[in-house]
């Protein structure tokens, strides 16, 4: 079960997507999700309700806020449940995480608490320096209006973003954000390969509870190289096996513990990080330690986002991030290909972060009496989706009460040829499917998709249901080769196709 402390709805909206999308009947592993309310903000608390509601799997737990920390937030705890307590500030999770932590937590009963690999913990800052995963950023210095509360759109890819510019002797720990408010950091390109930190805030971190807990911008650092490594699909650069902290505070922002041992340390101090990872390992003999396989992001520390003014919030880090700072109400409105369970959330993809309209609107005009609007020159007629063919030789533009179906007949192909070349639709329902938009109807090599599909005999692609997208294996693939390749985990492989019986047997 996963174990949300909850008290935060900007970040909790990005989380969200994370916990739906690793329940068990998604082809996750968690059987549900308890959300710890820590607030009694009226805004948080209507999300909440909002998120419950939209979800069997979720429920919510009232604590008594009046005592002291957190001991009440472990008053319900079931001896034989594993739970992955998590903060709600984690704003990243890998596809592979959650499995991993339960996996080594389970495998390794000598170990009282099992945290995962978190991007912007303290311990682990100076791991990630030492591992070449911090990359060197600095603010962006181009000054704003003190009362400018835009948020500018962002992509969260860095490769997109300038290399800074500033002083030699540009001092980052006096940089004032009050003028800068949604600031970007930005890459220091062609720096000494040998010692491309120096004078970026990751260089000051040290092992132990110390600079990075009180210095915003590490973790801005911190963030924005997540991303580069992410767009340069360089997770590997945080991975080891497994840390035992060795008696040292460690970090309780994404960990799993048996109830048995949340019980055993009853009563719970104010404290609970360090009763979890530093009086409990020693009265036990069971350390607390890491599982370095899967990565996490967690947004901020109370001291790097607590100072007015002086903060992480004032950078676009957390808009850098998948629909940060909306509701998820507004990320399904304007992504429909999502789904509205966040089933369709893929890594790598882009997704609208600000708007004002569920349905787009196209500045060019487009006829609506005849099913006939297409086109063949060689560029799309109106905006396009994303994961659209390329090389299009014919477009149509969509009108709002046009279907999947109509438009793959009156253009003589079927609709699993329609969504494989125009993969933000969906296959059964036809969502994703946006008015005024471009799609393509015809390739340079227009044939059927491929037919020779394990398991399914010559049934005809259009009635396979809840099929979105299909992938041909490559030569030397296996199961877990394939499912990384094509962004799904394995045991989505194996509950969309059942001829592999869970044990990759007839790939």
């Amino acid at each position: 079960m996963a174990l949300v402390f909850f008290g935060r709805r900007q970040t909790v909206s990005i989380l969200d997507c994370y916990l739906k999308r690793n329940l068990v009947k998604n082809g996750g592993v968690l059987d549900g999700v308890i959300f710890v309310v820590r607030t009694k903000d009226a805004a948080n608390l209507a999300l909440l309700d909002k998120m419950v509601a939209s979800e069997p799997a979720y429920e919510r737990m009232q604590v008594d806020l009046k005592s002291k920390g957190y001991t009440s937030s472990y008053e319900f705890i079931q001896d034989d449940v594993m739970y992955i307590k998590m903060d709600d500030d984690i704003v990243y999770i890998e596809d592979t995480a959650i499995k991993a932590i339960a996996s080594a937590k389970a495998s390794r009963p000598d170990v009282y608490i099992m945290s995962a690999n978190v991007v912007n913990q303290i311990l682990f800052s100076w791991l990630h320096r030492q591992f070449g995963a911090v990359k060197p950023y600095l603010p962006e210095l181009t000054e704003r209006p003190a009362d400018n509360d835009s948020v500018p759109l962002t992509d969260w890819r860095t490769s997109v973003l300038p290399s800074w510019e500033g002083p030699a002797d540009f001092q980052q720990e006096t940089w004032s954000t009050e003028r800068h408010p949604n600031h970007r950091w930005l890459p220091v390109r062609g720096r000494n390969a040998s010692y491309p930190l120096n004078d970026t805030p990751i260089a000051k971190v040290d092992y132990t509870f110390g600079y990075s807990h009180k210095h915003w911008q590490v973790a801005a650092q911190e963030h924005y190289s997540l991303l580069e490594n992410l767009e340069k699909d360089e997770l590997w650069r945080y991975r080891f096996p497994t840390w035992d902290f060795q008696l040292k505070r460690m970090g309780i922002q994404f960990v799993a513990m048996m109830g048995k041992d949340i019980n055993l340390a009853k009563p719970i101090p104010p404290d609970d990080e360090h009763h979890f990872t530093v009086e409990m390992p020693t009265r036990l003999g069971r350390h607390a330690a890491a599982d370095g396989t899967g990565v996490v992001a967690h947004f901020s520390y109370g001291p790097q986002s607590g100072n007015p003014g002086v903060q992480i919030r004032m950078t676009c880090a957390l808009h850098s991030w998948p629909n940060g700072g909306i509701t998820i109400d507004q990320f399904y409105a304007w992504n429909p290909a999502v789904g509205n369970n966040c089933q369709s959330l893929w890594l790598g993809t882009s997704y609208c972060v600000l708007g004002e309209d569920p349905t787009p609107t196209s500045s060019s005009t487009t006829s609506s009496t005849t099913l006939a609007s297409t086109t063949t020159s060689g560029g799309a007629p109106a905006p396009t989706r994303p994961g659209t063919v390329q090389g299009c030789q014919k477009w149509y533009v969509a009108k709002p009460d046009d279907s999947c179906g109509d438009i793959a007949t009156s253009n003589g192909i079927t609709i699993a040829q329609f969504v494989a070349w125009n993969t933000d639709v969906n296959l059964t329902t036809c969502d994703g499917f946006w008015p005024d938009y471009a799609y393509c109807v015809k390739t340079p090599t227009t044939s059927t998709p491929p037919a020779k599909l394990r398991g399914l005999g010559r049934r005809n692609l259009d009635s396979l249901p809840n099929v979105t997208k299909f992938a041909v294996t490559q030569t030397g693939d296996g199961c877990e080769s394939f499912a990384t390749r094509n962004k799904i985990m394995v045991a989505q492989l194996y509950s969309w196709n059942p001829v592999l019986e869970n044990a990759c047997k007839n790939f």
